[in-house]
């Protein structure tokens, strides 16, 4: 039997649903969520399953592209957490 396996990082602008989102996907409450903005505040590693695969979702902390200058910048520092 093969199995598939894969990790996502949900980086992105504050409150925009990135920890309901991996809550969600996981099937249980492995990430804070709350409607002040910066509630996450380091990355949360949650693990999703199913027959033959594995997912790791990250829950990332908020990220501006203004900040930075570019959103690509976001995405470069959210896969070194």
């Amino acid at each position: 039997m093969s199995s598939r396996s894969g990790f996502v990082v949900l980086a992105g602008r504050a409150n925009v649903g990135k920890s309901t989102l991996v809550n969600h996907v996981v099937g249980a409450k492995v990430s804070i969520t709350s409607d002040k903005p910066q509630t996450t505040r380091r990355a949360i590693r949650g693990v999703a399953t199913g027959p033959g695969w594995q997912l790791v979702l990250v829950d990332h902390r908020a990220c501006s592209a203004r900040a930075t200058g570019s959103p690509s910048v976001c995405s470069i520092a959210s896969r070194r957490s």
